[in-house]
């Protein structure tokens, strides 16, 4: 794991209307690197409602990834998971060691709790990934 970059902006106006943020939230911007045997493995890009969320804004994710910090500190009761494919762009692409325009796997996933925006977090995986579930 590794952290890219951390920032406070004020919501985008699309992460606004998607999550249901109130006009000028401040978001923790967040873009984070993940690797598996020494391989780029995932890339992170998260918003984090600050208002949703105690003391985020002095969080120490340099060493911690935010979804394991997450999980330790603020539940949530809803959650939309979005499954697609994209082309790598040439700035995805430089972190997972792919070439500009190699489909890749991409999730969206946003959380609430009890109706409160907590966070929105876009995970682009390595070429080639795959996932498989059973129920």
């Amino acid at each position: 794991y590794r952290l890219v970059s951390r920032e406070i902006v004020q919501a985008p106006d699309w992460l606004a209307a998607q999550m249901g943020l109130p006009a000028q939230a401040r978001v923790l911007h967040l873009t984070c690197m993940h690797y598996a045997d020494n391989r780029p493995f995932q890339h992170e890009t998260r918003w984090i409602n600050i208002d949703a969320v105690p003391d985020v804004d002095t969080a120490d994710f340099s060493a911690t990834g935010p979804n394991e910090w997450l999980l330790a500190r603020v539940p949530f009761s809803d959650a939309e998971i979005a499954l697609s494919s994209v082309a790598a762009t040439a700035d995805i692409a430089s972190f997972l060691g792919a070439t500009e325009g190699t489909p890749l796997f991409l999730m969206e996933r946003s959380t609430w709790f009890q109706g409160q925006p907590v966070t929105f977090v876009r995970l682009h995986f390595h070429e080639g990934y795959r996932m498989r579930t059973r129920y």
